[in-house]
């Protein structure tokens, strides 16, 4: 039989859960609805209540988050909302039928024994405030509990829906699109539940369940059980025909609350009719057996256990354990993993930095392959791991977007496989074993099985860790009781056999001893009492041969031990019965088997030799040798020859008939001796083929774990390789990218042309531009040169000690030199930053600043030929006019502006145009200043005669131009 083991990992008190439930079920105490909410639930509640019919006989207790130290007035504004009384909780109060609770502010509510207790909260803003209320209806009220979860943020309810499923009660959350705030309704549902509904059809569902004659009289089930007995019976088929597996070694209430809760979600008021539904509908077959494998479970559940496994196991298993051995830890019905990470984390933490050294190896088992699944992927919510330290999440966890994520190499540990206790081969040679909350849910035959098959599964005095609510009293002799309040056990050294089908067996190996190895070895330091000793013994001793238990001989002693010895025809054997003469077998096999069993000496005399005419008798003695501890066992095999004188006496035919029954009674016995021997000996080889047989089985699970995990691995390298693909695809576009921006600066720096050198902390050169080549005198040779090797055109001094003091200060320095062509540059030093905002070298800028000197010096010479009295303009070689001053404005009679682009020949008469033409064209080859007088004709037409001076200049882009100074001609033969 084939027992359901699946990955009840259960919360604190769960069997008290279950005893409640069962006491429940039997009496007649009214369902209880908790209905949990958070932001947005008043829009919910009054949704809810407005559906809610007035006479369902059920308690409504209402768990809203609500700020502590606020007077709350949610019961007056919802019992606008319906014609039940409404109430706020206070202490004691006793829940009555079609009455509402409302909890009040800065108080958590239990429910116990129908009445609800306030218990002051312990934190600002509590997170638990709804999941600790269905716990405690869950244990209260048991399969006629019913919880709710309503809109809110976060997970709060989604753990205490988990409980009150587990206990049998029903569960209904609001459909997430309803909500205004959808997170909690989304956590529980994932959770698994009977219902998502808007709130007011949750009403009506609730109606309707209070009318389901199991939540009425929840005894009913059992009764009609047993008068249609044949129906449970008939489910119990129904699942193992879809599933595999058979769940008639649970007990009843365990199953029967599930079915119960079935039947009311599917309107079936009778067994028989559901078991006539899951026979017309497959899916709901599954959907009951996902139900009874409800995995609840939590981290580092029951503290004090783990505490128990630092302090008197772990200690125990190091002092015991063997260098380089594995420690191997097997932990079933691990549901979704918190236990085994539990377990984990425990162990590392008590080893410190020794965990490097020893090699550990976790397998977790259960039956539930989508809990499995989940327990590899080892991916938690906040609020699953709340009860870890932050330390504890630093270290052991990795947190993502979807939650808390083991690391790496603790999933590496741990072997997840789907397995059924009961029914599949153990792992073995185990050190712990961790099967907490697993039995409560088992019959008791069961039970025992269980404990046979981890009994079976661990090395000699290692240790099992049960719940709290559970123990071996079904399997006391098997082990004994190292902490009786933490339920740690370490296992007896008792026989134990574990059962399993098979087939064939298969070819075993042979199970024969090999012959030994530590024969003691000759003595190679001698004495004359040793040379006595060896005397007598050859001479006067009896022979004699040192075998093992299994007859093999080790050691032959004595020189006559031919007389009893010989080769066997065929393979070469020393095995002590193929060497001994024909007559010796039976009673020597015999006597050697009893001497094993028993540990004690044996001895056979007047064994008969039918070798010779006149017979020979000897004397079989056969004593255990005393071997150190922990060495196997050597026996002596002594031949001692007995000699017997015929008397030739007349025999009368009645004596010799006498001697002869003797005789034959004798060989009668001695060959009923040897069967014996051979049964025992049969029945020994049989039990070691058996537990070789469970040993291999073992191993092939262990190698079929082995393999899911290796294919898994795969998967998960395979998805590596994929993330590792894209990571290569976005790393080849930013090279790209960055090639791209390197063009770019490189074009950038090449179109400013402005020479740029970058040195490097230990002023090294570093990169410059191709315009500092020719500036500065350098080669693409001088990268990684320092800059005071270089001679560079443009020399800026005390630049190294300019570069150091940048770079400490953090602060841009100028400076302003002149190169050796003797053209002025403008030198900025700038501190060198990296991404990360280091400072790592200077950037040197030359900025060529001549032509702004000559402009200085030109804006200087224009203010100057703005002041003076002479008539003064600038014009370029073809006559036009580019400058022109208040002298000038005053002479001609033309403003500034427009003069400013006017030919100079527009001044002046026709018959001076000729003469001031030659003298610009002279202007532009020669220095010299020109001299001669000309007629000139202002803009009122008058008309007068001045002296010119045409001086040559160069403008700003190194043009020649003219300077045309004027001033009115003197006569001074008039004077």
């Amino acid at each position: 039989m084939g027992v359901l083991t699946h990955g009840f990992g259960g919360l604190e008190k769960m069997n008290t859960e279950t005893e409640r439930a069962d006491h429940h079920e039997a009496g007649a105490d009214i369902p209880v609805v908790g209905i949990g909410a958070s932001a947005g639930g008043l829009s919910a509640y009054r949704e809810l209540l407005q559906a809610l019919p007035n006479d369902t006989g059920m308690g409504f207790v209402l768990v809203q988050h609500l700020a502590p130290g606020h007077r709350s007035i949610l019961s007056e504004l919802l019992q606008h909302e319906t014609d039940l009384p409404v109430r706020q909780v206070t202490e004691g109060v006793e829940v009555e039928p079609d009455h509402i609770y409302v909890i009040p502010p800065g108080h958590y509510i239990d429910l116990s024994e129908g009445r609800l207790h306030l218990l002051p909260e312990t934190q600002q803003i509590p997170s638990d405030r709804i999941d600790r209320f269905f716990r405690s209806l869950a244990r209260d009220r048991g399969s006629i509990a019913i919880g709710v979860v309503l809109s809110g943020a976060g997970h709060d309810g989604a753990a205490g829906l988990q409980v009150i499923r587990a206990a049998g009660g029903l569960v209904f959350v609001q459909d997430p699109q309803s909500a205004t705030q959808p997170a909690m309704p989304q956590n529980a549902a994932q959770m698994g539940v009977d219902g998502v509904l808007p709130p007011g059809e949750i009403a009506k569902e609730l109606a309707r369940v209070a009318r389901h004659p199991y939540l009425r009289k929840p005894g009913q089930l059992e009764l009609e059980k047993k008068v249609a007995g044949g129906n449970l019976s008939d489910l119990f088929e129904l699942i193992r025909s879809r599933t595999g597996h058979d769940l008639s070694g649970y007990k009843d209430a365990t199953i029967l609350r599930r079915v119960r809760r079935h039947m009311v979600s599917r309107h079936c008021e009778r067994l028989p009719d559901y078991v006539a539904l899951l026979k017309c509908e497959p899916n709901e077959v599954d959907a009951l057996f996902r139900d009874i494998l409800i995995n609840v479970t939590e981290f580092f559940r029951e503290p004090e256990s783990f505490e128990a496994l630092q302090e008197k196991v772990f200690p125990s298993l190091f002092e015991e354990r063997q260098e380089n051995a594995p420690l191997r830890i097997w932990i079933p019905a691990c549901s979704t993993g918190e236990e085994v990470y539990s377990v984990l984390i425990s162990l590392l933490e008590f080893l410190g930095d020794e965990a490097y050294n020893i090699p550990i190896q976790i397998f977790a088992s259960d039956l539930d392959a989508e809990a499995i699944r989940q327990a590899r992927r080892a991916v938690y919510s906040e609020q699953a791991v709340k009860k870890l330290s932050s330390s504890q999440l630093q270290r052991f966890f990795v947190h993502t977007p979807e939650g808390y994520e083991v690391i790496t190499p603790l999933r590496n540990l741990c072997v997840f496989a789907a397995h059924n206790l009961l029914s599949d081969p153990p792992f073995s040679h185990l050190d712990l074993v961790c099967c907490r909350n697993l039995l409560i849910y088992l019959q008791p035959v069961m039970q025992e099985r269980a404990l046979q098959v981890i009994h079976y599964a661990l090395d000699p005095n290692r240790f099992l860790l049960l719940g709290r609510s559970e123990s071996t009293a079904r399997a006391a002799d098997l082990f004994s009781v190292v902490d009786t309040h933490n339920k740690v056990y370490r296992k007896r050294a008792t026989a134990n056999r574990v059962h399993y089908s098979s087939q064939s067996l298969g070819h075993t190996a042979a199970l024969e001893e090999p012959q030994s190895g530590s024969v003691p070895a000759e003595r190679t330091s001698w004495s004359p009492e040793q040379l006595a000793d060896r005397c007598l013994l050859d001479q006067f001793a009896p022979p004699a041969v040192v075998v093992t238990g299994t007859g093999q001989v080790c050691h032959f002693r004595g020189r006559r031990t031919g007389q009893y010895l010989q080769p066997a025809p065929g393979a070469a054997s020393l095995n002590l019965l193929k060497l001994v003469r024909g007559d010796l077998v039976v009673p020597l096999r015999s006597l050697l088997h009893q001497v094993v069993k028993t540990g004690q000496a044996g001895r056979k005399e007047h064994v008969s030799l039918h070798n010779k005419g006149d017979g020979e008798w000897v004397d079989l003695a056969i004593r255990p040798l005393e071997t150190p501890e922990g060495v196997s066992t050597y026996y002596l095999v002594v031949f001692e020859p007995v000699r017997v004188q015929r008397q030739a006496v007349p025999q009368s035919g009645a004596e010799v008939s006498d001697a002869r029954v003797a005789e034959l009674e004798d060989e009668l016995a001695e060959t009923r001796e040897y069967l014996q021997s051979m049964l025992d000996e049969q029945e020994q080889v049989n039990e070691q083929l058996r537990i070789a047989h469970e040993e291999v089985l073992s191993s092939n699970e262990e190698l079929q774990s082995n393999n899911e995990e290796v294919e898994t691995s795969r998967e998960e390298l395979q998805s590596t390789n994929e993330e590792l693909a894209t990571v290569n695809q976005e790393l080849e576009s930013r090279n790209r990218e960055l090639g791209q921006l390197n063009a770019d600066l490189q074009n950038l720096l090449t179109c400013v042309s402005i020479p740029v050198v970058m040195l490097n902390g230990d002023l090294r050169i570093r990169y410059f531009t191709p315009t500092a080549e020719e500036v500065l005198n350098l080669i693409p040779g001088d990268i990684g040169r320092p800059i005071s090797d270089i001679r560079a055109k443009v020399a800026v001094p005390d630049l190294q000690s300019l570069a150091h003091r940048v770079m400490d200060t953090v602060t841009p320095a100028t400076r302003e030199v002149e190169g050796e062509s003797g053209r002025l540059y403008y030198v900025k030093i700038r501190p060198y930053k990296t991404q990360d905002n280091r400072i790592d070298g200077v950037v040197l800028a030359y900025v060529d600043i001549t032509h702004l000197k000559d402009m200085a010096t030109a804006r200087r010479r224009a203010g100057m030929m703005h002041e003076t009295s002479d008539a003064i303009a600038v014009v370029e070689l073809d006559g036009h006019i580019i400058a022109w001053n208040h002298a000038a404005e005053r002479l001609y009679g033309y403003s500034e502006e427009e003069a400013v682009g006017m030919s100079i020949f527009d001044v002046y008469l026709d018959d001076a145009h000729e003469a001031l033409r030659e003298a610009l064209q002279r202007t532009g080859h020669n220095t010299e200043d020109q001299q001669f007088r000309v007629d000139c004709l202002s803009r009122d037409g008058h008309r007068q005669t001045v002296d010119l001076t045409l001086s040559p200049l160069r403008n700003t882009t190194d043009t020649p131009v003219a300077v045309v100074t004027a001033e009115p001609a003197v006569d001074f033969n008039r004077t």
